[in-house]
């Protein structure tokens, strides 16, 4: 699974193969703690082999403002 570490960054990963990508947010602490590894592959990209559905929820970018 390739995750990216912005917001922004996911809009512009996933608008490459639609236009309106679905963004979901990770609770990375969680994965950590139930034993899945996240590496990191580049300055904004982040590796891991799966992640739990229960540390996936859609995020949507008005709740970052």
């Amino acid at each position: 699974v390739h995750l990216s570490l912005t917001y922004d960054d996911a809009f512009r990963a996933g608008s490459v193969r639609v236009d309106d990508p679905v963004i979901l947010a990770i609770d990375t602490n969680s994965c950590f703690e139930n034993g899945y590894d996240i590496g990191r592959a580049a300055k904004t990209v982040f590796l891991c082999k799966q992640v739990p559905a229960d540390c996936l929820r859609i995020i949507h970018e008005e709740e970052l403002e």
